[in-house]
């Protein structure tokens, strides 16, 4: 009945808690690791300490990590799958919401292109005008020009 649903949904948010309380720790405890590491890199590479003890404590340090990572990895895919069952109503208003922030999106991106698209036609238009003028400025220079060579011809 509904006493139980009650009762399973407190015992997932405890336990939802709880992990994610567990996860945070470990990703602190991963964080720290981890520049321990790169502080451990930095040393071997400036050659400051012993570089056997060093190798030995990277792969101890690395170790530790690799396994702390599994760790956390586990415990986030157990709480992905219980955030899932717990939060299908909040995706679908979150995709929802992404929908229509891609529509918009391409939306605007079309007026874009289509107004990219109406100057670049304007900038063949208007070159093809003055191709045509340039023609034309040609042709009454060259007719200019003959007019001119029989004027010559007839005045000698």
């Amino acid at each position: 009945g509904e006493g139980v649903n009650e009762i399973e949904v407190a015992e997932y948010s405890l336990a939802l808690s709880h992990m994610q309380a567990v996860n945070g720790q470990l990703r602190i405890i991963n964080t720290a690791q981890r520049e321990q590491l790169q502080d451990l890199e930095r040393a071997m590479s400036q050659g400051s300490v012993a570089r056997r003890s060093l190798s030995e404590s990277l792969r101890h340090c690395r170790t530790r990590e690799e396994e702390t990572r599994k760790t956390a990895h586990e415990l986030e895919q157990k709480l992905i799958r219980l955030e899932n069952t717990a939060a299908i109503a909040e995706e679908e208003r979150q995709r929802d919401h992404i929908f229509a922030r891609e529509r918009h999106r391409q939306s605007a991106s079309e007026q874009q292109r289509s107004h990219v698209q109406n100057q670049s036609e304007r900038a063949r238009e208007r070159a093809h005008l003055e191709m045509e003028q340039a023609e034309t400025d040609r042709q009454a220079v060259h007719e200019r020009s003959l007019a001119r060579v029989h004027e010559l011809v007839e005045q000698s």
